[in-house]
């Protein structure tokens, strides 16, 4: 159920979304809505905050569906050509800069 604003309007932003298409789906409302030019300043930085998170929110699920994606490419390489669906695991994942500091020694000097 939406919130309501200091000027009785309503804020798209009152829970978390769950898919990408629902965050993207209430950013574009809350860029509607900030659009309409009959918002109160107050309701306007609300809006705006609300857009920033969404934002970040969409970054983050594209972001997960990318490192998928790049998962299932390498399987699929690995295997030759039969790809295997697993969930990610970030905690499990390596990046490339992890694996790359890992084996080199610091190069650490004081003077």
């Amino acid at each position: 159920m939406p919130k309501k604003t200091e000027s009785g309007g309503e804020s798209a932003f009152s829970d978390t979304p769950k898919s990408f298409e629902e965050a993207m789906e209430r950013l574009e409302h809350v860029a509607d809505l900030m659009q309409s030019h009959k918002l109160p300043l107050e309701d306007l930085i609300t809006h705006y905050e609300e857009g920033l998170k969404l934002a970040k929110i969409c970054g983050i699920k594209l972001d997960e569906a990318e490192k998928r994606i790049e998962m299932v490419t390498k399987r699929a390489k690995e295997a030759q050509g039969e790809a295997l669906l697993k969930p990610f695991d970030e905690k499990n994942a390596k990046s490339p800069e992890t694996s790359e500091t890992s084996t080199a020694t610091p190069d650490v000097s004081l003077f």
